[in-house]
């Protein structure tokens, strides 16, 4: 509209520039919002500053940094990663192996967020209930070799277990 008194240019340079953004941030093959993409930005920052000064860079310590939940932080690193082609070359020397023949099945993404989600759970845990799980679930003890260990009776060891899978399941939600 020519009656504005403006050039062209001022209304067109903003729109292609937006354009062309929204194309880059859009036309992946996985669809990331903007929110993960900023999350991600700022975790990778925390990660390099952390890295550069000598500190741990783990993802709970990085999610807290940044006052987000583990999982939030895992998702939002884990977008972040290059995809690769099933079909493609698994190793550097040609022997036919394909990365298809070699992932593990379609659920480990779900058990990592799983597993990260878990341990930050049981990081939580006091000092007393870590120990009970570690030898219960970790090292395959009985409940009455439990008991031993932690001088305990078989049916306080039952009890405590019950209340900490309780306690671990309403971290998980």
């Amino acid at each position: 509209d020519f009656s504005f008194d403006t050039a062209f240019s001022t209304y067109a340079v903003p729109l292609i520039f937006g354009e062309i953004r929204r194309f880059l941030r859009d036309d992946g093959i996985i669809k990331v919002s903007r929110e993960e993409k900023r999350l991600s930005a700022r975790l990778s920052a925390e990660r390099e500053r952390r890295l550069a000064l000598g500190e741990r860079s783990d993802i709970r310590s990085l999610a807290e940094a940044v006052g987000v939940s583990v999982q939030d932080a895992a998702s939002a690193l884990f977008s972040q990663s290059s995809v690769r082609s099933l079909d493609e070359a698994a190793f550097d020397e040609d022997d036919g192996t394909t990365l298809g023949a070699i992932v593990a099945d379609e659920d480990a993404e779900r058990a990592e967020f799983d597993r990260l989600t878990l341990r930050a759970a049981i990081e939580k845990l006091s000092e007393e209930h870590r120990r009970l799980i570690v030898l219960r679930y970790f090292r395959d003890m009985s409940q009455t070799e439990t008991a031993k260990v932690l001088g305990l009776s078989q049916v306080k060891v039952s009890r405590e277990e019950k209340k900490i899978i309780a306690i671990l399941r309403e971290e998980m939600k």
